[in-house]
């Protein structure tokens, strides 16, 4: 079974996106905070994440950087979430998404990665 992992602070899009991948069948994490996505990554081994840009804290860009770099987690796919293309110039996701993202979206985004997974 294919795992996720959300990183989202909105909690009303945080639960919206976790049903939505629930009900199409995927195992489904949520962590509305990035430094403590940075702590359970590594132990999770998600194989995808979805990341929102706009993070209090830790900014998106360094949890961005630290998937793609941890040897462990560099087979995470990523779908990175918001509007901010600056963020994407020297690091990119595997799919950027524009918010407001709506369920289809979501889940035509994590099927394509799904099957370059498997």
């Amino acid at each position: 079974m294919t795992t996720i992992h959300i990183i989202e602070n909105d909690p009303q899009l945080c639960n919206e996106y976790r049903d939505v991948l629930k009900s199409a069948g995927y195992e489904v994490e949520i962590n509305r905070f990035g430094s403590m996505a940075m702590i359970v990554l590594p132990r999770l081994l998600p194989d995808i994440v979805i990341l929102d840009m706009q993070l209090p804290g830790v900014p998106s860009s360094l949890i961005l950087a630290y998937i793609q770099s941890y040897p462990n987690l560099q087979n995470s796919r990523i779908v990175l979430i918001g509007g901010d293309e600056k963020m994407t110039q020297y690091r990119k996701p595997d799919v950027h998404l524009r918010k407001p993202v709506t369920p289809l979206q979501l889940c035509q985004a994590v099927s394509e990665l799904q099957m370059r997974i498997n």
